[in-house]
């Protein structure tokens, strides 16, 4: 392995405090003690070198704040984003040798993601180039969360579009908005009213929600090790089911799939309303589309499952989605203040720790010709299956819940803290959802009133 020093320049420095963004991301770090990763590999066009890497790499980070920023801390531990001027950052050169260029990438890909970032004196990037036989065949970035989320690396990637090949110089400006900017807005009062608004709403359902959303902790003699547990299920039948409910209730099929997840936890806990935490972008907020920076942050969606038919759940889905989406915009600090006094007004701890993300973008909706009809729903479902996808000691959220972006499927993935939903109990909310979604698209006429959903899936 060898290293090349690309070294880079931008404009705008300084230290400012963390945006709202950067503030959830830190306190998810600091529960865990571990940073939160993201990047990937992938394969270079033939003739491209480490030096069309390091121009690439140069340019971006030039243009993007996010990117030359460590954090720096206050003397009584407040930690604030540091943005430099100018650096060098190290671009990695690894030799595959005879092996498989590919499998060498995809390690790197996982060294890089499972070692933690020095958030003082390391740059938010870890790049890498494979080699082979004096070729370049891959290139490896994975980037701390502190800096991007996945709708950044769309702006990066667009971005790289405005570099001319031949100089690597620029076509056009940088964005407008950068995350020191960001941070000063953030204090105005425009944001401040956003701010005020959210709180009022996170109040009225911090009030209703019930405080406890898995019930007391298991007895030590039933809890897991490791305790955090990772099951996948894959259904292209729920897929189908999911378009013919969409369809029918005229919205999209991710108010369907929430709907389908409250209807099983709550047949797996017995307890209703729903609490879900939903992962909101924000990037539909003015000025925010193209910014590289972590801006998503969870808005509060209480759905009750009792009472009606599934399309009435669905109708309720739909209406917290859109209350969650318009209040997952406030500062963080406020936030945790006010969850500890309405505790402390309740008597109770209240309880937030189940969070829904829909990851899909290009799947979200596709599907291609007419809509399916229920006797392929039901011959899809031999296709169904559940996968271990991980056992971690890592503190986490009780549960966490992905929708993953795969094509013509519902794939599904959620994190469990097994001393309070067992491994049975999370593989019941999975195939729960997919009988939930499923027995809609083919009768209608099912209900949830009379105690079901409640204890449905109870194992």
């Amino acid at each position: 392995m060898s290293e090349i020093l690309v070294g880079f320049e931008g404009d705008g420095s300084g230290v400012e405090e963390l945006t709202w963004g950067q503030r959830r991301i830190w306190s998810a770090t600091r529960i865990s003690g571990l940073s939160i990763n993201m990047g990937g590999a992938v394969r270079v066009p033939p003739g491209f070198t480490a030096q069309d890497v390091a121009a690439s790499l140069r340019f971006l980070v030039g243009r993007h704040q996010a990117l030359r920023t460590r954090l720096a801390f206050t003397d009584d531990g407040e930690p604030r984003q540091a943005v430099a001027a100018g650096g060098e950052m190290p671009l990695e050169v690894i030799d595959a040798g005879d092996g498989d260029p590919a499998q060498v990438a995809a390690a790197v890909k996982q060294r890089y993601q499972a070692t933690n970032f020095y958030r003082d004196h390391e740059w938010p990037l870890r790049n890498a180039v494979i080699v082979q036989h004096g070729a370049v065949t891959h290139s490896v970035a994975v980037y701390s969360q502190l800096a991007i989320d996945a709708y950044s690396l769309d702006a990066l990637v667009a971005d790289l579009a405005r570099m001319d090949p031949a100089t690597g110089e620029a076509t056009a400006p940088p964005p407008e908005l950068q995350p020191l900017d960001l941070a000063r807005r953030q204090r105005e009062s425009s944001a401040l009213r956003v701010n005020k608004a959210a709180m009022r709403h996170w109040e009225r359902v911090l009030r209703e929600m019930p405080a406890r959303q898995f019930g007391e902790e298991r007895a030590e003699a039933d809890r897991s090790t490791p305790r955090y547990w990772e099951l996948g299920y894959n259904s292209p039948a729920a897929h189908l089911a999911a378009r013919i409910v969409a369809a029918r209730d005229q919205t999209d099929s991710g108010a369907v799939l929430l709907a389908a997840f409250a209807v099983a936890l709550a047949g797996v806990t017995g307890i209703n309303p729903v609490m879900v935490g939903l992962l909101v972008s924000n990037r539909f907020r003015p000025g925010l589309a193209d910014i590289v920076s972590p801006l998503a942050q969870i808005g509060p969606c209480l759905i009750d499952v009792a009472d009606g038919s599934f399309d009435d759940v669905v109708e309720r889905a739909q209406r917290g989605m859109l209350g969650a989406g318009m209040n997952a915009y406030y500062d963080p600090r406020q936030f945790d203040a006010l969850v500890a006094a309405v505790s402390a007004e309740r008597g109770e701890e209240i309880e937030l720790s189940c969070v829904f993300n829909d990851r899909r973008r290009a799947s979200r909706d596709a599907g291609d010709g007419p809509l399916p009809i229920p006797e392929q729903v039901r011959e899809a479902l031999p296709r169904s299956a559940e996968r271990l996808q991980a056992k971690l000691d890592r503190p986490n959220r009780k549960l966490f819940v992905h929708i993953n972006d795969v094509r013509d499927t519902v794939d599904v993935v959620m994190r469990g803290d097994t001393h309070f939903i067992s491994p049975a109990q999370l593989s019941a909310c999975l195939r729960g959802m997919e009988s939930t979604i499923v027995d809609a698209a083919c009768d209608v006429s099912r209900r949830t009133s009379g105690g079901t959903p409640l204890g449905r899936f109870r194992v």
